[in-house]
């Protein structure tokens, strides 16, 4: 605080070479009138009740402190029986721009030695639209901010210890982002309203939100609205039912919940509460939460498991519906789409402008990537079961001036590398191969290395993970290693240095030596390890089970760093955006969360289960959903 306190007067210098009229540690009285554009920093007092009119605008800087004095002033409105602005206030019929961050908060307070709620009246706007609110705190006051007919923006605020957390009559404001919790009276106070609140903690007060009378048109939703008296209550004048959005009311027990929010089944005068009832906590809710926003969706015609490949500003995926799709990734515009013969789950490999991928129909086809021409394709044998599921392929440079080779599992438990669409080598496993093969030298560097110094990871539904040889002209063959598990090995693995991690449906996350196969530590989680694939993020390895956690363990020796629940089945594999690792469940969650720490930083909910995901260059994330649609996502800050 002693640094904050010896800028502030610095950036109010600065700030009055570029304001035409500045002010900083201003005193108002009772009837005062700003009549002009001002700017307030620093420490501003009010006693009375001040008035802003029409065509003014009162700035207030970061770091500011407005404090009211405990008067017995008031401001009334002929018709109304009680005052509008009981105590000290502000009247504001011109706009009030307060826009602090988040080191530099913006605090509205009582200016007694021991503060207490109603203490000071409220910011009471009258016919009045356009102001802001950003990093504010507000406490202490009556009504806090009381409107008429009247809109402004509150985002990131904390309404605490006031009688009413904010009271308004015939407006539209919204509320983003806001903790309105610990006041005596109501959170929210509405009537005759239009507003939105979204991404708000509202609890720990009296009411959480008291709608008086036609306030249908509100929208409230991803909020998490908890111990509070009652979390909902419609007034006497509220006979129309209301329907609210998807929030979290601090419990999924419909008995709880009901026996919370005050509607027709407590009074037959008044109108029903429909909930959209949430499955769980709202992550990116209050001051802290990011808001995950839908750039586009593109819809197909079958479920999307396909993890996308975003390269030079084009979106590769498949779908059930037989087809890969190429999409423009800034707005979702289709390019082109390839029919095969059968569903499409595998993510595509894109290089040297060919798109690479497989198909249950057992091929495995090359593109033009720019076209959506067919180049080759390359049928694997049949199995003796289903053949759905295909590995996804992947693609190893072979050097300069030679093409590169394409390996890739079949359901018939045979490892295929292929160049130019022939067929160079495969090895046999003892199982269905849907793991997407790792290709790495065993050299210092993969740089200048010869195909024979390379070698192919891959796991397989024997439930062994299998190191191939590659030899000179690209093929594979005699099988170096195998690490036996208690379990199908559907997750692809990751190499870096000189390890190998992969899971395993035994519920483990595997490490071993990259050169013999050996072991050298496992991670046991509370599920199986499906189809999620590590995550190798700076010194951890990150991996979903279908416990629905994700986990995070020290890639050294194994140990926990972390864990966060997602509530439901995780078989998609984690990826990194926008600074956040980024986790998706069958319940159709896609969350981003903190890489160091694992807590929840956003969520956006799809229709359906979410089993692919990819990541751009930009940080946009992009969903592939049993919705039919695949998502384009960011992070609003």
């Amino acid at each position: 605080m002693k640094t904050l306190f010896k800028a502030l007067p610095i950036i109010c210098a600065l700030l009055s070479f570029s304001l035409g009229a500045h002010a900083a540690g201003l005193k108002y009285k009772d009837g005062d009138v700003i009549s002009k554009d001002t700017s307030w920093c620093g420490y501003v007092t009010v006693s009375g009740v001040v008035f802003i009119p029409e065509g003014v605008t009162v700035t207030i800087e970061p770091g500011t402190t407005v404090k009211f004095v405990k008067t017995d002033a008031e401001y009334r409105e002929s018709g109304l029986s009680e005052a509008v602005i009981p105590g000290s206030g502000l009247r504001v019929e011109g706009v009030i721009t307060a826009k602090g961050d988040s080191e530099h908060w913006i605090t509205f307070t009582s200016a007694e030695k021991k503060p207490a709620p109603g203490d000071w009246g409220c910011i009471y706007f009258d016919h009045s639209k356009g102001s802001v609110f950003e990093y504010c705190r507000f406490e202490y006051a009556r009504y806090t901010v009381h409107a008429h007919f009247s809109q402004f923006d509150a985002s990131r605020c904390v309404f605490t210890g006031n009688v009413d957390g904010s009271r308004l009559g015939y407006s539209r404001a919204s509320y983003t982002h806001c903790d309105i919790k610990g006041n005596a009276g109501k959170g929210l106070n509405f009537a005759n309203c239009r507003n939105t609140v979204k991404y708000c903690n509202i609890t720990g007060n009296d009411e959480g939100i008291f709608l008086n009378q036609k306030d249908t048109a509100c929208v409230i939703e991803h909020n998490n609205i908890y111990d509070n008296g009652f979390d909902l209550f419609l007034g006497d004048f509220h006979d129309e039912d209301v329907n609210l959005g998807c929030n979290w009311w601090g419990t999924t027990d419909m008995a709880v919940i009901a026996g919370k929010v005050y509607d027709e089944k407590d009074d037959p005068e008044i109108g029903e509460a429909r909930l959209d009832i949430a499955a769980c906590r709202q992550v990116n809710a209050g001051l802290a939460g990011l808001e995950a926003v839908e750039l586009w969706k593109f819809r197909t015609g079958g479920f999307v498991d396909s993890s996308p490949a975003v390269v030079d500003g084009i979106v590769y995926f498949g779908s059930w519906d037989k087809s890969l799709y190429a999409l423009k990734s800034r707005t979702g515009e289709l390019l082109w789409k390839f029919d095969t013969g059968d569903c499409v789950d595998s993510s595509p490999a894109v290089d040297g402008g060919k798109v690479y991928f497989g198909s249950w129909d057992r091929n495995i086809y090359c593109l033009n990537a720019e076209t959506g021409r067919e180049v080759w394709r390359y049928e694997m044998e049949p199995s003796n079961f289903d053949d759905h599921r295909q590995s996804s392929p992947a693609v190893w440079d072979a050097g300069p001036r030679k093409p590169p080779v394409v390996v890739a599992g079949g359901f018939n438990g045979r490892i295929y590398s292929l160049v130019d669409g022939v067929g160079k080598g495969e090895a046999a496993t003892g199982g269905p191969v849907r793991s997407r093969p790792a290709v790495a030298g065993l050299g210092a560097s993969a740089h200048g290395l010869r195909i024979s110094q390379s070698r192919v990871f891959v796991g397989s539904g024997d439930g062994s993970l299998y190191a191939v040889d590659m030899d000179n002209s690209g093929g594979v063959g005699q099988v170096r290693w195998r690490y036996e598990t208690w379990g199908a090995v559907n997750s692809s693995p990751a190499v870096r240095g000189n390890r190998v991690y992969f899971g395993s449906r035994d519920g483990r996350l595997y490490c071993v030596d990259k050169y013999d196969g050996k072991p050298l530590w496992s991670f046991v989680t509370g599920g199986m390890i499906e189809y999620s694939s590590p995550l190798l993020a700076e010194d951890m390895a990150i991996i979903g089970s279908t416990d629905g956690k994700l986990y995070a363990v020290k890639t050294d020796d194994g140990s926990l760093v972390w864990t966060f629940d997602t509530g439901d089945v995780i078989y998609s594999s984690p990826v990194l955006a926008d600074g956040m690792v980024v986790t998706s469940n069958n319940g159709g969650d896609v969350y981003w969360v903190d890489q160091a720490t694992g807590a929840p930083k956003a969520v956006f909910h799809a229709g359906d289960a979410v089993q692919g995901l990819s990541a751009g260059p930009d940080g946009v994330v992009y969903a592939g959903s049993r919705d039919g649609f695949l998502h384009a996502l960011s992070i609003v800050r």
